[in-house]
């Protein structure tokens, strides 16, 4: 769920495939255009998971699904784009020296080109960052990744 690069975005188009991308601060344009369309609106659905506590913190996360007349300023994705998904990361981290919990909150959107509920939305965001984590630890385990001084085009 990186950035997804217009040649990409046209292949999805005219090959008729879905996805669901997130929407970072290097697209500009697109997550202005997100952030626009979500802080007036009603909001479709609403998922909140069951809180966790795990390692030291308390997580919970609140997805909220957008959808019905989205303005999308950029041409390409405008036709495209269904909804937009807000996930909202609320974590509570123990501090193990003063064993206080510090409060910290996260916002991630993103862009789906097919309609689901937000709690359809929730299983799928988590499912991909499980097969994201377990391969950075393949990466660092059996390749030594992160011991790698070369930090150029490795």
């Amino acid at each position: 769920m990186r950035c997804i690069p217009k040649k990409t975005l046209e292949l999805c188009i005219k090959t008729d495939n879905d996805f669901i991308v997130q929407v970072k601060g290097n697209q500009e344009q697109l997550h202005k255009d997100c952030e626009h369309n979500i802080n007036p609106r009603k909001v479709f659905d609403k998922y909140a998971e069951p809180l966790v506590k795990d390692r030291g913190r308390v997580e919970q996360r609140t997805i909220e699904v957008f959808e019905d007349n989205l303005s999308i300023c950029d041409k390409s994705f405008k036709s495209c784009i269904s909804q937009i998904i807000k996930i909202n990361r609320s974590r509570q981290i123990l501090n193990t020296k003063t064993k206080k919990y510090k409060d910290t909150s996260e916002i991630s959107l993103y862009i789906s080109t097919i309609r689901l509920k937000a709690k359809d939305y929730a299983k799928i965001i988590r499912g991909h960052w499980s097969i994201e984590n377990s391969n950075h630890h393949i990466k660092d385990e059996r390749f030594f990744e992160d011991k790698s001084r070369i930090r150029e085009k490795p």
